[in-house]
């Protein structure tokens, strides 16, 4: 494993078909040394990309809460924002209500389960999870 360079196989399937493979040597990571191993990328890391291009800052879904939950009759969203924009979908994927510039939802004529809630602000949209009983 000095080098990153894969050899080629060629291989024949049970049906005939052939075609090239990439071998790749097995080894145990616990006896694999950076130094060892030329590609170690500047993170540390075997061929891997260490970047936090693709997460993303969870605040928005931290500062809105949904209480009480289980929820028998009304459910309240409370945040910083004095309204919401609301879809709550079953978990089959139907939309069981749409409202606007709401903070609380009678759900008490909702079947029993779990529902998913989208609730969008001016700049920002989570989903949660409530549970109907």
């Amino acid at each position: 494993m000095k080098n990153c360079v894969h050899p080629i196989a060629k291989i024949t399937t049970t049906s005939g078909r052939t075609g090239d493979v990439r071998l790749r040597p097995l080894s145990r990571l616990d006896n694999l040394l950076p130094e060892s191993c030329s590609c170690i990328n500047e993170n540390g890391s075997p061929n891997a990309i260490n970047s936090n291009g693709l997460s993303i800052e969870n605040i928005a879904s931290r500062s809105i809460k949904l209480y009480p939950n289980p929820v028998k009759n009304t459910l309240y969203i409370a945040g910083n924002s004095e309204s919401y924009d609301i879809q709550v979908y079953s978990l089959l994927g139907q939309l069981v209500i749409a409202a606007s510039n709401v903070n609380e939802i009678d759900v008490s004529l909702f079947n029993e389960g779990i529902y998913l809630i989208k609730i969008s602000t001016g700049s920002s949209t989570i989903t949660k999870r409530f549970i109907e009983f």
